[in-house]
């Protein structure tokens, strides 16, 4: 992120996937003075609900503090099986000092003094929000499972696609560009499938055949 760090912060508690997942009207006023862009609560409640069903995208560091898309650190409490975001401190990319999280927190708690998070609305509106993808498409072959997501990028549409192996659960992702050559993707028939029902048939026809995008074991 280009910044010198105080102190990294690493994951300390793994929480399994959540379904639901909740916004308070301050956290939401929080987004809008801290992280930005400036969204409404429901547009905010939609896209944390989607971010929390990706494992790779949503980090519990403890039980009351998380991170997103390894940036917008917050916190919350768990309600059952609803995950209650409480505030947004802000952005690591935007704020340092919340890389030593613990220790900031305490200087806030115990010191009379308080550090203002807030950034100005020009900076506010310079962010990007949390990309949600245009579509997804999952899939199954004989072993693996799949996870295809269409991104709208500047260029145009964006695949990423995810493998996990149904035995060992490793996972493998990769992503490429439409229109251009997917240089050292793996493309099988289960994903060939899943791309032409997303609607890039004319792509899988231009590019499927070529000797370096072997067949992997579906």
């Amino acid at each position: 992120m280009g910044m010198n760090r105080i102190e990294p912060i690493t994951p300390t508690v793994k929480t399994r996937k959540v379904m639901d997942a909740e916004v308070s009207q301050h956290a939401a006023d929080r987004w809008n003075e801290r992280v930005g862009p400036i969204v409404t609560k429901s547009e905010l409640v939609g896209i944390i609900g989607y971010l929390m069903n990706q494992p790779e995208r949503i980090e519990f560091l403890s039980s009351t503090v998380g991170l997103m898309d390894r940036d917008i650190i917050f916190t919350y409490e768990r309600m059952g099986h609803v995950i209650m975001i409480s505030t947004f401190y802000g952005r690591l990319s935007e704020q340092p000092i919340l890389n030593n999280f613990a220790a900031f927190r305490h200087f806030n708690r115990y010191e009379r003094q308080r550090v203002d998070l807030g950034i100005t609305k020009d900076r506010l509106q310079a962010q990007m929000l949390p990309p949600i993808p245009r579509q997804t498409m999952l899939c199954k072959g004989r072993r693996n499972h799949y996870r295809l997501e269409e991104y709208m990028v500047s260029e145009g549409s964006y695949i990423t696609i995810e493998i996990r192996d149904g035995l060992s659960g490793r996972r493998r992702r990769w992503g490429f560009l439409v229109d251009e050559q997917p240089h050292g993707v793996l493309m099988n028939k289960s994903i060939q499938r899943a791309l032409c029902m997303m609607g890039f048939g004319k792509w899988v026809n231009k590019y499927a055949h070529l000797s370096w995008m072997p067949e992997v074991a579906g």
